[in-house]
């Protein structure tokens, strides 16, 4: 067993982790999960899925779900083992050490906090059609701009006052989200099925191919539509039954929403009347240029002409704001408990730890509602943001599978309510799962999520690895032209030199290969070099977590490349394609599968914990 003699991290959460109030039930997590994976993704979902593979996007949301369950029940036996609130970001480290926990802990920071503001905009782009002037041409306007955060201060001082008012609270939002939907989709199977939108237009089931039946998968926002199954994990802290409540929301409420948004989906292929919006009937790409871009369900009840469609967009005016507000209640809390999370890790500050009366982490809370707020300005429509937040989030997933198999190795003697059955199979399957939803990113996307990810590595130098006697003056200046090497090669090689051309039209086969490989290479020495001259002065216990956790950064960057080269990168003709770019992905994931749990370790913030759970 490996232990340090300076005070752990864990040890210092667990002061605060006492003050937590566990009011939360089974019935009110299982609520949680419902209603932050039914946010205000139901209402565009279906819409931008539709628009990437037509009537296909039906096999997208069956591939999305069955995959994320595989990645749902690993984080379900580990979620349960130890039900720490932040868990998502605490697990990782009990295993796999500071670095990689950082690394991941930093990708779901950047997802997280962008939730609450994204189903903020998606209620906000949904008005549009009765407000006139808060969304225009696809961007959110200065006053749609005010509103949005206006909203988002409501959902801070929701948050405020303790689990068990919001816990509440939720439960009612959770009905009110179940119920509508599904008088949605009753309603339109009824009164305005077009069953030719499957069985006879041009092009087909599968009009565009089968690859983008895959790319819909993260890019169409199935990927973000069911991200929710994490929040039992987050607030498993502040569960009055976690080992029963916890697999049973996880896994559950998943399901539940898998089939509910697979016949949200079919509504919505029966619903679109070509003639009304004037386009060519099977031409599904065009929908973005119709008047559904302003809110999918909402025109479609409205241009059916059919009394009862008609009177029901009242309701979906409502639900507008309460299906997206009730998902960004919940996100703004998970948010704070992710702050926490990094702060019980050691990442951040001890001042995130700290509660208010009613036991919620307050700091924590007001940052996740400050910095959620600025990601209104880069990222200004709904599918932009969703797809940010899938590839981020994801990044955090990959943790749960190798430290799964290392405390089944480590502390076997721990009882286990809940086990994940077949796990030598079932836990590297979720790992290459978790890396094909990261692949199939668009690479206009991915590349800056990954370059994002990796310019936050300096934070673990500067702060983190204090306790392992980082050089303090050497961490700062290293870091600063670190990051200027990485925003400049960024901005002028793939942002200017790919992105931005791809994104106009502009496709030039052997540009855009001497541009990235400009890019990804000059990124990769910088990181190389940045990480190894850090390396080499930090005392031993130091270089141990760094070398646990290398695999994250190699990983990143192969994906970085792979991306690029396959269908979902700017190349006419990809260089990796389809299918065999997602066989490549898969073997990536076996073979980083098996490095991570190589490289797990016995930590002292674990053998703490263990020693905590012994004592109770």
């Amino acid at each position: 067993m490996h232990s340090e003699e300076h005070a752990s991290s864990e040890e210092k959460a667990q002061k605060y982790d006492q003050g937590l109030k566990k009011d939360l039930t089974t019935f009110d997590l299982l609520m949680l999960v419902i209603g932050s994976v039914l946010g205000g993704s139901w209402l565009f979902g279906a819409y931008y899925s539709a628009i990437y593979v037509g009537p296909a996007s039906i096999i997208s949301w069956i591939i999305g779900g069955i995959l994320l369950i595989f990645v749902a029940m690993v984080w379900a036996e580990v979620g349960s083992l130890f039900p720490k609130s932040g868990g998502l970001v605490r697990i990782p480290q009990y295993t796999g050490g500071t670095f990689a926990s950082f690394v991941m802990g930093w990708a779901y920071l950047l997802g997280i906090i962008t939730v609450a503001p994204t189903e903020t905009l998606g209620a906000v782009q949904y008005l549009s059609s009765f407000i006139p002037g808060i969304f225009v041409n696809g961007t959110v306007t200065l006053n749609g701009g005010f509103l949005t955060f206006v909203l988002l201060t409501v959902f801070f001082f929701l948050n405020y006052f303790g689990v068990k008012l919001f816990g509440k609270v939720n439960d009612a939002f959770g009905a009110w989200k179940l119920i509508i939907p599904t008088l949605a989709v009753l309603l339109l199977i009824v009164f305005y099925p077009h069953t030719s939108n499957i069985e006879s237009l041009p092009g087909g089931f599968e009009p565009y191919g089968p690859s983008p039946v895959f790319l819909a998968v993260s890019a169409g926002g199935i990927v973000y539509s069911y991200l929710g199954f994490r929040e039992g994990i987050d607030y498993a802290g502040e569960t009055k039954n976690p080992e029963k409540a916890i697999p049973m929301s996880t896994i559950g409420g998943l399901v539940v929403m898998m089939i509910l948004y697979l016949l949200i989906q079919i509504a919505f292929i029966l619903g679109v009347d070509w003639k009304v919006l004037g386009i060519p009937a099977g031409s599904w790409s065009n929908l973005s240029y119709t008047v559904l871009s302003k809110g999918p369900f909402f025109e479609i009840f409205k241009l059916s002409g059919i009394g009862i469609l008609v009177a029901f967009t009242a309701v979906l005016l409502v639900d507008a704001i309460i299906s997206p507000s009730g998902c960004s209640i919940i996100t703004t809390g998970v948010a704070s408990r992710t702050f926490y999370g990094l702060a019980a890790d050691g990442h951040l500050p001890e001042f995130f730890l700290k509660l208010n009366k009613w036991g919620v982490p307050w700091i924590s809370l007001i940052a996740s509602w400050l910095l959620g707020a600025l990601f209104i300005i880069p990222y200004p429509t709904w599918q932009l943001l969703s797809t940010f937040i899938s590839s981020a989030t994801v990044i955090a997933y990959l943790g749960g599978m190798p430290a799964l198999t290392a405390l089944r190795k480590f502390v076997p003697q721990i009882k286990r309510k809940f086990s994940v059955p077949f796990a030598s199979v079932i836990t590297p399957v979720a790992f290459a799962v978790s890396v094909l939803l990261i692949y199939w990113t668009p690479f206009v996307v991915l590349y800056g999520t990954i370059v994002v990810t990796l310019s936050g590595i300096p934070l673990y130098f500067v702060y983190t690895a204090k306790k392992y006697k980082v050089k303090r003056l050497t961490a700062i200046i290293s870091s600063i032209l670190y990051i200027g090497i990485i925003a400049y090669f960024t901005y002028y090689f793939a942002y200017k030199g790919i992105a931005l051309p791809a994104q106009n039209g502009v496709l030039n086969q052997y540009q855009f290969l001497l541009n990235f490989t400009i890019f990804s290479s000059t990124i990769a020495a910088a990181l190389i070099v940045y990480v190894v001259l850090n390396y080499n002065l930090l005392n031993s216990k130091g270089k141990k977590h760094i070398k646990s956790g290398s695999w994250i950064l190699a990983l990143l960057l192969v994906l970085l490349t792979v991306s690029f080269l396959g269908p979902y990168g700017p190349l006419a003709q990809p260089l990796i394609p389809f299918p065999y770019d997602n066989l490549v992905a898969i073997a990536i994931g076996l073979i980083f599968y098996y490095w991570a749990i190589r490289s797990a370790f016995y930590t002292e913030d674990l053998l703490t914990l263990i020693k905590s759970v012994a004592g109770e």
